[in-house]
């Protein structure tokens, strides 16, 4: 069994910047792998705890710069790593980085065979709009679900996976192959990579992808893209930092009731 997990670097740091068209300047900006695709992985390395032959495979698209989440990915447990970057996917909205990302995959699939589980995370932290596993599920016609927590077991029938919201449980079953979206979730602790891990990392090369080996019918992802930036504005908080002393609970409860106006 083989699980591919697309995963994106994203920024660590609030000081972001972008350009005349609205694309996020990512050059001398600290990043970091988002945070809901460590949670599909940590779901992924579950599942290959109980199942020691599954292969797990992250794919990224991105600048080079990505690469190091990739290699972050090896260091938890991923079996191998693929980078599809190129000039021409810079400014792909979510539309055509999902066309971009199923293409990827039906060329991985021709290096290193099927793909059973696709694990995405439910959203990234720098576009917050949740469409790619949607839109990617659609694009490979495959039944998918969202906004999960955990996996709660994999046989020949398919895979059972729960999501947990406002106090209710939802249980879906999928046949295999499928899309399987995660969000953060208390319920799943994400694990440090080990010394082992991070010593196989270190030695690691990614298998890199190009634009041009995936006959996509566009030139320009900006150009192809049915959505764009129109305008960024930068919102600055208005709140100011005062220190004041109180000495019991009594004066701690009218500062509060005075300050939130109850």
């Amino acid at each position: 069994m083989k699980i591919l997990i697309c995963v994106k670097q994203v920024p660590s740091s609030e000081n972001v910047k972008f350009d005349e068209k609205g694309n996020m300047i990512r050059e001398g900006c600290e990043c970091e792998l988002n945070k809901c695709d460590d949670y599909a992985l940590q779901n992924a390395l579950y599942l290959k705890s109980k199942i020691p032959d599954l292969k797990i495979s992250v794919l990224t698209m991105g600048p080079p710069k990505a690469a190091d989440i990739l290699k972050y990915c090896v260091s938890r447990g991923a079996d191998e790593a693929y980078m599809l970057s190129g000039d021409s996917l810079k400014g792909a909205d979510t539309l055509i980085t999902a066309k971009a990302l199923a293409a990827a995959c039906r060329e991985i699939e021709k290096l290193s065979g099927k793909i059973d589980l696709y694990f995405f995370g439910d959203k990234s932290s720098d576009g917050e709009t949740g469409h790619v596993p949607a839109q990617f599920a659609q694009m490979k016609n495959l039944p998918a679900a969202y906004f999960l927590d955990e996996i709660i077991s994999i046989d020949s029938n398919g895979v059972e996976v729960i999501s947990k919201k406002e106090g209710t449980e939802k249980v879906f079953k999928l046949p295999v192959p499928c899309v399987l979206s995660f969000k953060i979730s208390a319920q799943i602790e994400i694990k440090l990579p080990s010394i082992a891990g991070k010593m196989k990392a270190k030695k690691y090369s990614e298998i890199v992808l190009k634009p041009s080996d995936l006959s996509l019918d566009f030139l320009s992802a900006q150009d192809a893209s049915p959505t764009w930036v129109g305008k960024c504005h930068e919102i600055k908080s208005e709140l100011k930092q005062k220190e004041t002393k109180l000495s019991n609970s009594t004066e701690i409860a009218q500062y509060l009731k005075k300050e939130l106006k109850i």
